[in-house]
């Protein structure tokens, strides 16, 4: 399988995902579970994103998703 990166930002040293839109029950938050993050294919699109979506926060970062 091949390697998925997300959005996230560190809360409490406990790592927060960047959340899915397409998921069922979240819209874009911080989630605990990487299951429910927004998973993207490499990490300059996720680093593209990250700057159009965070306009002022420069706490986030961009990290790989476990593998399934």
């Amino acid at each position: 399988m091949k390697l998925m990166f997300a959005i996230g930002i560190k809360v409490n040293n406990r790592m927060m995902y960047l959340g899915s839109p397409d998921h069922e029950r979240f819209r874009y938050g911080l989630h605990r579970f990487p299951t429910d993050a927004k998973a993207f294919k490499t990490s300059e699109e996720a680093k593209k994103f990250a700057d159009d979506y965070f306009t002022h926060s420069s706490r986030w970062e961009i990290v790989p998703l476990p593998q399934k």
